[in-house]
């Protein structure tokens, strides 16, 4: 594989496109930081919601079928070994995993990335919550992942605040990113950080 910069992979649980730009803005934002580099989203192949890879240009898009929905467990193990696969082939040097759903492929990996990123989408409450195998499941995914994270993002401070201990996350750098919409309008009305005023 040409070198052409450091390789970023997220793995997103659902098809994009459809309502949840957060992992392609991400993305987006991490290529402009590590420029040159290229970058993947590896996603489930959703049969009801066809490939958008349309709206994001600068990304490579991997789409990984299952026989069963992603959203079973047989169809979750059968996604992460496939993604297992392709980030084996690929080698990146920084993953962004997005749920308890797509954790099992960061903890099957021979060799850590340089940087993990859990963009935490999803509250833990749900399994926290639910005495279900499903949820217990859930729940040690993100324990045991603990230790390989090097940063967390959140979209609010409340969700921080309840799920950082539950997944027993102490220690793991955390930053708030909120959910909100850039147009791209508004890069014309920043203020450079060198011309701001100190608060």
């Amino acid at each position: 594989m040409k070198d052409l910069g450091p390789r970023l992979v997220g793995i997103s649980d659902v098809s994009l496109g459809y309502g949840s730009p957060q992992l392609p803005a991400l993305m987006g934002s991490l290529l402009n930081h590590y420029a040159p580099a290229q970058a993947w989203i590896l996603e489930p192949d959703q049969s009801e919601r066809p490939a958008r890879h349309d709206l994001f240009p600068e990304i490579h898009f991997r789409r990984l079928n299952t026989r069963f929905s992603p959203f079973t467990m047989g169809g979750m193990i059968e996604y992460n070994l496939r993604a297992v696969r392709l980030l084996e082939e690929l080698a990146p040097d920084l993953v962004v995993v997005t749920s308890s759903a797509t954790l099992p492929a960061l903890l099957l990996l021979k060799n850590k990335p340089r940087v993990v990123i859990y963009y935490m989408l999803e509250s833990l409450a749900y399994y926290a919550k639910n005495a279900s195998p499903i949820g217990r499941l859930m729940m040690t995914l993100n324990r045991q992942a603990g230790p390989l994270l090097d940063l967390i993002i959140v979209p609010e401070e409340n969700r921080a605040v309840l799920d950082v201990p539950r997944a027993r996350f102490h220690g793991v750098p955390l930053v708030v990113a909120y959910n909100v919409v850039h147009s791209a309008d508004s890069a014309r009305h920043v203020v450079p950080a060198e011309a701001r005023s100190p608060t």
